[in-house]
C-alpha cells in the first residue's frame, strides 16, 4: 500500500516529512513513532512502501494507527509518557500491527478481484432487469380502467403482456440465481404470483369476497417474493457499496409497511369506510413512493457493476 504523503496544505505534516528526508540523507535511523519502534528495523517497512510512523499509518489526517490516535486523544507525543502503557494491550499487540494491515490489504485486494469477476455477469443481468420495468408500466397504463374504457381492445394485448413480463422477470431471477439463492426464492414466489394474476382474470366475474381474498394472498405471495430479491439485491451489492445495500434494505420496509397499511385499510373499509379510505389511499403513496425507491436502487445497483466492469 503507497501512503499518500503530499499534503500541502497541511505545515504540520509538511515539517515532518523534511524531518523525515533529512534523516534519511544523514543516514539517521528513524524512531520518531508513537510507540517506540525503531522505523529502520521493522521487517515490514519496504513491503508496505511505508514512510515512517508519523507521516505514514500514523499521520493526523486518516491515519490507521490505534496507538497513534491513543496518543493524540490523551495528549501524549509517545506511548512512553503514559502511565498505562504497560498493561495496554494495543500498545502489547504493536509488533502484530503492520501484520493486520498486510492481512487487510490481502483481504482488500481479494473482495476487489471478487467484484471485478462478478461485475459484467450482475452489471448485464441487473441492467435488462431495470429495463423490464419500462414495458411494464406501459402494460399497466393500458390495462387500467381508464384507458380500458377509452379503447376496450387494449385490455386483452395488455393482459398478456403483463403475464409475459412476469414470466420473463422470473427467467432473468433464476439466470441471477447463480450468484445468490435468494433469487431463485423469488422467481419461484413471482410465477406462483403470475398464476393467481391469470386465476384473476379468469374469475373477474366471481363474488367480490372471493376476488377480494385472491387479492390479498396475491399481495402477500408479492410481499414474500420482493423480500428475498431486495435481500439479494442488498446483499450483492454489499461488495461494491455497503450504502446502497443498507438503502435496499430500507427500501424493504418502505413497501412492508406500507402494503401492510393497504392491506389493513381494505378491511377497514367495510367496517369504519371513511377511516379505511384513508388509510388506503395513505399506504398507496406509500407503495409509489417503494416503487420509486425500488427502481432507483435497481439503477444504481446495475450502475454501480456496470462501472466496475468498465461499460
Amino acid at each position: 500500500m503507497q501512503w499518500n504523503i503530499a499534503w500541502n496544505s497541511d505545515a504540520w505534516h509538511d515539517g515532518l516529512v523534511h524531518k523525515s528526508r533529512l534523516s534519511r540523507e544523514k543516514g539517521e535511523k528513524r524512531t520518531n513513532t508513537y510507540c517506540g519502534k525503531n522505523c529502520e528495523e521493522c521487517t515490514y517497512k519496504a513491503e508496505l512502501s511505508c514512510p515512517g510512523c508519523q507521516i505514514g499509518p500514523g499521520r493526523v489526517l486518516n491515519g490507521e494507527c490505534k496507538l497513534a490516535r491513543c496518543c493524540r486523544e490523551k495528549g501524549h507525543e509517545t506511548c512512553e509518557t503514559c502511565a498505562l502503557k504497560r498493561n495496554c494491550g494495543t500498545w502489547l499487540d504493536k509488533g502484530s500491527i503492520p501484520k493486520q494491515r498486510i492481512e487487510r490489504i490481502s483481504e482488500e485486494e481479494e473482495k476487489q478481484a471478487l467484484i471485478a469477476r462478478k461485475a459484467p455477469f450482475l452489471g448485464k443481468w441487473l441492467w435488462i432487469l431495470f429495463w423490464l420495468i419500462v414495458p411494464q408500466v406501459i402494460l399497466n397504463f393500458m390495462t387500467g380502467d381508464t384507458m380500458v374504457a377509452l379503447i376496450p381492445a387494449l385490455k386483452k394485448p395488455g393482459e398478456i403482456g403483463l403475464v409475459l413480463c412476469l414470466v420473463i422477470h422470473a427467467v432473468i431471477l433464476l439466470i441471477l440465481s447463480k450468484e445468490h439463492k435468494y433469487y431463485a426464492f423469488t422467481a419461484m414466489f413471482g410465477l406462483v404470483n403470475s398464476i393467481i394474476y391469470i386465476l384473476g382474470l379468469i374469475l373477474v366475474n366471481a363474488d367480490i369476497y372471493v376476488l377480494f381474498m385472491l387479492a390479498v394472498v396475491q399481495v402477500v405471495i408479492m410481499l414474500i417474493a420482493e423480500h428475498y430479491e431486495y435481500k439479494a439485491h442488498a446483499d450483492v451489492v454489499m461488495l461494491a457499496d455497503a450504502n446502497l445495500s443498507g438503502q435496499w434494505d430500507n427500501c424493504w420496509r418502505w413497501i412492508l409497511y406500507s402494503y401492510i397499511g393497504f392491506i389493513v385499510g381494505l378491511f377497514l373499509l367495510f367496517l369504519l369506510p371513511f377511516l379505511g379510505l384513508i388509510m388506503s389511499l395513505a399506504a398507496a403513496v406509500g407503495i409509489l413512493v417503494a416503487g420509486i425507491k425500488k427502481l432507483v436502487c435497481l439503477y444504481r445497483t446495475a450502475q454501480a457493476f456496470r462501472a466496475r466492469a468498465g461499460e
